[in-house]
């Protein structure tokens, strides 16, 4: 599935939620390609609140993933938050579109395929149960990140609409 082009718009706000330390190259990048100037540290569910000010309809989740666990994880894999938190926020707050990048969605996706029926948003994960790359892996440029890279990021990583708006 080619990437949306609303995903792409670096006009419009986006949310970037970071998980794990080790993945914050990946945040950095994130942001520097969709211009954002900074992104959210999530260490614990409370610390969610901090990005409700931003009001950005696209929230990007860049955490681990583990298939037999519904939500996104720091570097020791324990859950930081659930997916029915993150749902449950999203619906609250706004969000049009949920993109999750960490690996192994297939837990998340069962809790948002629970939900389906409440979601106000467009959730985008993963279409595999498998690792996924890092963004910078698709950088050309160090100096120019572009969206063109994202674009790359995404086609190869195998990204896909799973679960559509229904409220």
């Amino acid at each position: 599935m080619p990437m949306p082009e609303e995903l792409k718009d670096a006009k419009t706000n986006h949310s970037i939620f970071l998980y794990c330390e080790t993945l914050r190259a990946n945040c950095n990048d994130l942001a520097q390609i969709l211009k954002e100037k900074n992104y959210w540290e999530i260490w614990e569910q409370e610390d969610i609140t901090q990005a409700q000010k931003y009001r950005a309809p696209t929230v990007w989740l860049v955490g681990h993933g583990d298939s037999k666990k519904s939500g996104m994880l720091n570097d020791n894999g324990d859950i930081v938050t659930s997916m029915e938190n993150i749902i449950f926020w999203c619906n609250t707050n706004g969000v049009t579109n949920l993109v999750d990048t960490a690996c192994y969605p297939s837990a998340r996706i069962n809790a948002i395929e629970t939900h389906k029926e409440k979601l106000s948003f467009n959730y985008y994960c993963k279409s595999t149960e498998a690792e996924v790359s890092s963004i910078g892996k698709y950088i050309v440029d160090g100096k120019n990140k572009s969206i063109g890279d994202l674009e790359k990021w995404w086609n190869s990583e195998s990204f896909t609409l799973k679960a559509k708006k229904s409220v």
